[in-house]
């Protein structure tokens, strides 16, 4: 619950979503219902079994014409509008965020490169600093 308070995520029903579940749940029972009463009419009439696998291969192709709705998630501003889902991602820590986009990864690897050279600069700068010390001794117990 805190990560929804940083991230300012709201709790949501799903938009549309629960109604497509709903689809695939009756779909998913009338083709087994279907695929389960010709199973029990070839067995009764003594039919051979490789046609029991041509049924059970024509309930999966029916099943996969059905499932043609769900083409809208993949239409990017449709899809998104119907499940709000934003994509996310993993940081160093393991925690859930928002994934970034394209300009927020370019200002982020601009950011860390800029603290890298400065970090380099100053160990450069303390290295330095220490060999002048240390040149400033030997020199005065010569």
């Amino acid at each position: 619950s805190a990560a929804r308070i940083r991230y300012g995520v709201q709790r949501r029903r799903g938009g549309f979503l629960p109604y497509f579940l709903l689809y695939d749940a009756v779909v998913l029972v009338l083709i087994a219902a279907a695929l389960a009463a010709n199973a029990a009419v070839a067995t009764a009439r003594g039919r051979p079994s490789w046609l029991l696998w041509c049924y059970a291969y024509y309930a999966k192709l029916t099943w996969a014409l059905l499932s043609l709705p769900y083409l809208v998630f993949t239409v990017p501003l449709l899809g998104r509008a119907l499940h709000r889902a934003r994509p996310t991602g993993y940081d160093k820590e393991g925690q859930l965020v928002p994934m970034l986009s394209s300009a927020l990864m370019k200002a982020k690897m601009a950011r860390d490169q800029q603290r890298r050279r400065a970090a380099e600069l100053q160990a450069e700068r303390l290295s330095v600093a220490r060999d002048d010390d240390g040149a400033a001794g030997r020199s005065s117990l010569v």
